[in-house]
């Protein structure tokens, strides 16, 4: 009978330490805006989109504690089909994210095939340049 309550003690201080240390808290995520800014041309000096169009941009966000987060969709950058700002070199997003640095993978979103506009490592409340993009990170104060 002592050896079964000990055992029982034993599970539940097991238990208690995974939840406590195994997870994130909640204090460590928190509603950020993400601006992102896109350079008028490709590195190589080419239009992003046909007819002198601008890009299509969507946006991944890549983090130990969340795994990968494309926005508006998908699960990696290929994979965005539709893009949060069409036709535009300005683009927000607001996702929750860790306190610690994270990746950010910028993309026109294309039909056949997306671009890659920039991927980079960047922190929360800073500015960071991003292959060609300007990312600009801002955690709500709620």
């Amino acid at each position: 009978m002592l050896k079964f309550f000990w055992t029982q003690i034993t599970v539940v201080c097991l238990l208690l330490a995974i939840a406590l240390l195994g997870f994130p808290s909640a204090a460590q995520a928190g509603l950020t805006t993400i601006h992102v800014k896109v350079e008028d041309t490709k590195a190589s000096g080419k239009n992003w989109d046909m007819l002198e169009g601008a890009p299509d941009i969507g946006l991944c966000v890549t983090h130990s504690l969340m795994g990968v987060v494309c926005l508006p969709d998908g699960d990696r950058f290929t994979t965005i089909s539709t893009a949060e700002c069409p036709n535009s070199y300005d683009c927000r997003f607001s996702v929750d994210i860790p306190d610690k640095i994270f990746k950010v993978t910028v993309v026109d979103v294309d039909l056949r095939n997306n671009d890659l506009i920039g991927v980079g490592h960047c922190r929360q409340n800073d500015t960071c340049e991003v292959g060609q993009a300007i990312v600009t990170l801002d955690r709500s104060r709620k």
